[in-house]
């Protein structure tokens, strides 16, 4: 694979990752600035990471939309994921 070719899709996987913690914190307003920050963080990443696995999940292709999508569902999703993993977390502690 060339370098262009890694670099356009980084690129691509990086707009969709920023557009899903976007819409994710339209949709789901944060308390503060704080919070704010964290979140658009964690799903950046996560859309970075996990976006690649979701498209296979989903039988996507390697085309850019489909790493685009793929980017931006994973982190639009990642956050409410997340809280419900720590509320089962807490909750599995407090039973100990």
């Amino acid at each position: 694979m060339q370098m262009a070719e890694l670099i356009a899709g980084l690129l691509i996987k990086s707009i969709g990752a920023v557009s899903g913690a976007i819409l994710a914190l339209l949709r789901f307003p944060p308390k503060n600035r704080g919070e704010a920050y964290r979140r658009a963080v964690s799903s950046i990443i996560a859309g970075l990471i996990a976006g690649s696995v979701v498209a296979g999940k989903l039988g996507l292709g390697p085309d850019p939309e489909a790493t685009l999508f793929s980017a931006a569902l994973t982190a639009f999703v990642s956050w409410p994921i997340l809280g419900v993993l720590e509320k089962l977390a807490r909750r599995r502690l407090s039973e100990d």
